[in-house]
């Protein structure tokens, strides 16, 4: 005897998440975790059972225990992340990046330093989200995201030439990265540099056709 189907339960735990027989679903997937404690997506499925419930302490309990087991996964971190952020507790966020990061080795610095940057732009903090972004662009100089998020706080701050800087850097690293190609669209606009803003918006509009801002820019 091999015990029961694992994948088939959890297949029929989905099942009946969709039906809205929750209870049903919570009951297979917690059979999963006593029969395979180690079987990590039904820990995962079982806090995002919780958490569509509103029961954030039940759902971080199970997103911890699947990250205890996997230490490093960074969507499950930035999983419990979200709760506390969404509930606007910025400190357990941070105390929780902080427990993570520990743990997650020195090549996810980049990654935890730039959430800490966005707990502190929720917070309108923006000289302190900005130093995490610039901390996060040091460790790994190809991440998009604190680049983006350093380019708009460039940007909301009337400084075009540092913003669009960044905004170079992110088409460097991916010549189809829209927002960063339409950003760049507004700020020729605004210099009156019309020749490249042109450009730029029919950059976006081979991507994005439909694009509204490119096109009624354009």
């Amino acid at each position: 005897y091999r015990g029961p189907d694992i994948e088939n339960m959890t297949l029929l735990a989905g099942l009946r998440i969709l039906e809205g027989k929750t209870d049903e679903a919570e009951k297979i997937l917690k059979s999963i975790i006593d029969n395979r404690p180690g079987y990590t997506p039904a820990y995962i499925r079982l806090g995002l059972l919780y958490e569509s419930a509103g029961n954030h302490v039940k759902a971080l309990e199970y997103f911890q225990a699947a990250y205890d087991r996997h230490p490093g996964r960074l969507g499950l971190a930035k999983m419990m992340v979200d709760i506390y952020m969404k509930e606007e507790k910025y400190e357990p966020a941070l105390n929780m990046i902080s427990s993570l990061a520990s743990g997650a080795g020195e090549e996810n610095r980049s990654f935890f330093e730039n959430l800490r940057g966005e707990i502190f732009l929720l917070k309108n903090n923006t000289d302190s989200a900005a130093s995490y972004f610039i901390k996060s662009i040091a460790l790994k100089p190809d991440y998009i995201k604190p680049r983006m998020h350093l380019a708009g706080l460039y940007y909301r701050n009337g400084d075009l030439d540092s913003a669009l800087e960044q905004y170079k850097h992110v088409e460097k690293i991916n010549h189809n990265y829209l927002p960063a190609l339409l950003a760049m669209g507004f700020i020729y606009d605004s210099k009156k540099k019309f020749d490249l803003a042109q450009a730029y918006y029919r950059k976006v509009l081979n991507l994005d056709p439909k694009n509204p801002d490119a096109a009624n820019n354009l």
